[in-house]
């Protein structure tokens, strides 16, 4: 995708901020932080208190609420996403998206559609799961009623009995939550491996109410952003021809077992290749409220302003980084003269403290996705004239239609069970590598 190809206010944005212009005050209500600095020092000062709003019975009783902060709710997270990082939880990840692309092979795919598809119904597991039939399909259904909306297929049409249904469903998961937190607290439910589970024991002082939002807002966060960064992997892979043959050639020598068990130390041009493709697509714009009265640099930022990010600005600065819009790997070798040379200006998943809690769960599937595709699957795409990208919520590869094949002969075989368990070892001298790579 070329610059002229973006929407015509991020062009400007863009061109303002290479221009020189870091901090932007749109008006009084709205300011926008674009250099690294203060992206990074507004977000630490706006959410230095994460306590958590009162509980709504408390509320309306006029009452205090005991003192719940999100950090503990991350710690909580944190912990639980350490399950789902480690071998087994990851190789049956891989084979239940190996199998979902198995069933798409064969026939001409909506690429895009079906990755969007495949992460979120298989990290939909990893915050709730066991739930029943009817539960699950509920779930399925917001979901893609949620995609077709992100995805601004039906945003523009879309009417009010349907934004009707699209609330109502987002009510029902709303309720299943719900029903679940009580259910697993009063023993009446088994206990899962999920993240929903992990606020259990703090439901006593985190409150239903707050238990709920939390894990709807999760549930959010893995329908969407996961999908959009796959996708444009997926993206930069037909277009760098070059450096995805490279990257099938190392990913051929090293089985999934390998990565599951070591996924930091194995495939590190893989590893660079991914990094690349979420530095340069990335979100465009993130907005939030100001909490408390704030200052930078002589501005004055008040309470229920709105303050706004974008990592797609800061990954796109020359300032920082050399050739900002080639794609170009080797910048995240050590001593690299494309790498930045500025700390805080690579942030695909945000800032702290409100950085995405699945950054490492999210970083490794890219990995595994990449393997499946050097190894099990292959693409053609229908009409490559067509292939874009465009820039609204999320960068969204469009006109990604593809025949979707499995690979045949010996790429292929690299899979089998007998192979996964004690496949080649790769040839690559990782510890020269590791050593002279960027974090």
């Amino acid at each position: 995708m070329s610059l002229s190809a973006l929407p015509p206010h991020i062009q400007a944005l863009l061109a303002r901020i290479r221009a020189g212009e870091r901090n932007i005050r749109f008006s009084d209500q709205q300011y926008g932080a674009f250099d690294a600095d203060a992206a990074r020092g507004l977000n630490q000062a706006n959410y230095a208190d994460l306590t958590m709003p009162p509980r709504v019975s408390d509320i309306l009783l006029h009452r205090s609420s005991p003192t719940v902060s999100w950090q503990q709710i991350r710690q909580l997270w944190l912990g639980q996403l350490k399950d789902a990082v480690a071998g087994p939880a990851l190789e049956s990840w891989y084979q239940k998206v190996g199998r979902e692309l198995m069933l798409a092979s064969g026939q001409a795919v909506d690429l895009v559609r079906l990755i969007h598809r495949v992460f979120a119904e298989q990290n939909t597991d990893i915050v709730l799961s066991g739930l029943s039939g009817r539960d699950s399909s509920v779930l399925r259904r917001n979901q893609a009623a949620s995609l077709a909306f992100l995805l601004e297929e039906s945003a523009s049409q879309e009417t009010r009995i349907q934004r009707w249904r699209r609330h109502w469903r987002s009510i029902q998961v709303g309720n299943i939550v719900r029903k679940t937190l009580r259910q697993r607290a009063a023993g009446k439910a088994s206990r899962q491996q999920d993240m929903t589970d992990s606020l259990i024991e703090l439901l006593p002082e985190l409150g239903i109410g707050r238990a709920v939002d939390s894990v709807v807002m999760a549930l959010t966060a893995v329908n969407g952003p996961p999908g959009a960064a796959a996708a444009c992997l997926l993206y930069e892979c037909q277009q760098q021809s070059d450096w995805f043959e490279k990257v099938c050639e190392e990913l051929q020598q090293i089985t999934v077992h390998q990565i599951c068990a070591d996924p930091l130390r194995q495939a590190p041009l893989s590893r660079r290749f991914i990094k690349e493709a979420l530095r340069l697509w990335n979100v465009p714009m993130l907005v939030r409220q100001v909490r408390t009265d704030l200052q930078w640099q002589g501005e004055q930022i008040q309470k229920d302003s709105v303050l706004m990010f974008s990592p797609f600005f800061v990954h796109r600065n020359p300032e920082y980084w050399p050739q900002p819009d080639e794609f170009n790997p080797e910048r995240w070798l050590a001593d690299s003269p494309y790498a930045s040379q500025c700390p805080h200006t690579y942030v695909p998943f945000g800032w702290a403290p409100k950085s995405c809690v699945g950054a490492m769960l999210g970083s490794t599937q890219l990995l595994l996705l990449l393997h499946l595709f050097a190894t099990r699957f292959q693409w053609k795409l229908l009409e490559p004239d067509r292939l874009d990208i465009t820039m609204t919520a999320l960068p969204q590869p469009v006109a990604f239609d593809v025949e979707l094949m499995v690979r045949t002969s010996a790429s292929a075989q690299l899979t089998r069970p007998d192979i996964l368990s004690q496949g080649p070892q790769c040839p690559f001298s990782e510890t020269k590598l590791e050593e002279g790579e960027q974090s």
